[in-house]
């Protein structure tokens, strides 16, 4: 079954969103603010607002409270500190746009409109360490212990990858009955179910794996 537990919780931009040890964070590029939420049993419960005016988000990634912002129109990524305002620490500068940004505990991987991610160690430069180029060109990226996932909002597509020195795709899904046509804005994998959001619906939807029906 196809549960909606955050039913009117998110906004009807809701561009991404990422969970920490605690919270759900979502990012909201039309009237460029960042969410909070709190898990509270079956739903979520709206924690702080962050407004950041002239910030088109595209991407965040949250560590030891530090979160990271990527703003696709500004081609940066910035470092803030999660204090009361989201104090602005640093911009790192790219020459694209970047449109995705994931942490997987360790490292800090970005993606950009070229289909380029990059693998990044959390210093002070965001140094890239590997460079990979994806066939797909996704504009969504999930890194877990043993695959990374990528996605295109448009398609609806999921693609599973091999972590090779090529990010082999091994199967590319789609989600299945999910209703209406709306762009896949945000995925995200937590506790074994996938959450997604969808542009222009105020609800996070999650479900089991079974519900990815293999794109043949």
């Amino acid at each position: 079954m196809i549960r909606r537990p955050p039913r009117s919780t998110l906004f009807p931009y809701t561009t991404l969103f990422r969970s920490d040890k605690d919270d759900l964070w979502a990012g909201d590029w039309v009237e460029e603010t960042i969410y909070q939420y709190e898990f509270s049993k079956n739903n979520l419960k709206l924690k702080k607002k962050y407004k950041l005016p002239g910030v088109h988000i595209s991407g965040i990634a949250v560590s030891d409270g530090i979160i990271y912002i990527a703003d696709s129109w500004k081609k940066n990524i910035q470092k803030r500190k999660i204090d009361d305002k989201l104090t602005l620490i640093k911009k790192y500068s790219f020459s694209k746009e970047i449109i995705n940004i994931f942490f997987d505990g360790e490292y800090l991987w970005s993606c950009d409109t070229t289909g380029t991610l990059l693998v990044h160690r959390m210093d002070d430069s965001l140094s890239v360490i590997s460079s990979f180029k994806l066939s797909n060109r996704p504009d969504q990226i999930f890194k877990q212990k043993k695959n990374l996932w990528s996605a295109i909002s448009s398609s609806k597509k999921i693609y599973k990858h091999k972590l090779d020195d090529k990010l082999s795709i091994l199967q590319v899904y789609k989600i299945k009955d999910l209703p209406g046509d709306f762009p896949l804005s945000s995925f995200s994998w937590k506790d074994g179910k996938l959450w997604v959001v969808r542009d222009g619906i105020k609800e996070i939807t999650q479900m089991g794996i079974k519900y990815l029906k293999a794109d043949n």
